[in-house]
């Protein structure tokens, strides 16, 4: 435990710098040995958090901090950049948008936009639903890297919330796979009876999974076929969405 102390103090250094910095100087923000300092700062870089300018022999942030420092900003700004596409979609369908991002073993919703109708699926931001009986949960959970998915997969308390629940891990690994497959994710009155739920991917500029956009509302009015024909223009959304969170290439 130490040891991870002295490092990330060290890191600290590193990043309060605002630029590249020596071993001694380094060592004597730090308050460690320069022994130490040498030590932590060599396994620093072999992770990619401190890069070595070896002409220099001084040392600054590196690509693995500033790639995590990217994806903690794009993750704040998710909800601001994502409301307008959540406001499109409840114009393109009627029913109400949502926008939610993994947060343990549950989804938590960051966006909703409610629908203008009398009858409407409502939640707020900060609300959690289950990753085995949504249709958010579904595609985040679907699309998580293998050894992860089956991590969460095998400890999840797969309650029973109505009689269409998965509650059986092999039939949960099916619908997941089958997410994965199509891209697509049917909560079909799995959370709450009468309710239906149609959620895609949000991907970022590396492809990965980040959120799930989805369009919920009451089964009656949105059925089967009528979310089936609803799902191109869902996923147009998302598409554009993902677009906006990749920055533009240079040339």
């Amino acid at each position: 435990m130490q040891s991870v102390s002295r490092a990330l103090d060290l890191f600290a250094a590193v990043v309060r710098a605002d630029g590249s910095s020596g071993v001694s100087e380094l060592a004597a923000t730090s308050g460690l040995p320069i022994a130490t300092v040498h030590r932590l700062l060599a396994t620093l870089a072999a992770k990619g958090f401190v890069l070595r300018d070896e002409e220099t022999r001084r040392y600054s942030v590196g690509p693995v901090a500033v790639d995590v420092s990217s994806r903690i900003r794009a993750h704040d700004a998710l909800p601001d950049v994502a409301a307008p596409f959540l406001l499109e979609l409840v114009g393109l369908t009627g029913e109400s948008a949502n926008l939610a991002i993994l947060d343990g073993n549950a989804a938590v919703y960051v966006g909703h936009v409610a629908s203008p109708r009398t009858v409407r699926m409502f939640t707020e931001a900060g609300n959690r639903a289950p990753l085995h009986a949504s249709g958010t949960g579904k595609v985040l959970l679907a699309n998580l890297p293998d050894d992860r998915r089956n991590a969460l997969v095998s400890v999840l308390v797969l309650e029973q919330h109505t009689r269409r629940t998965i509650t059986d891990r092999e039939d949960l690994r099916r619908e997941l796979d089958r997410v994965r497959r199509t891209g697509t994710a049917i909560d079909n009155g799995e959370f709450e009876d009468g309710v239906r739920c149609i959620a895609v991917p949000v991907r970022d500029a590396r492809d990965r999974v980040v959120a799930a956009i989805s369009v919920s509302g009451p089964a009656s009015r949105l059925t089967s076929e009528r979310a089936a024909s609803l799902l191109p223009q869902i996923q147009a959304v998302s598409t554009r969405l993902t677009a906006s969170l990749t920055p533009p290439t240079r040339d």
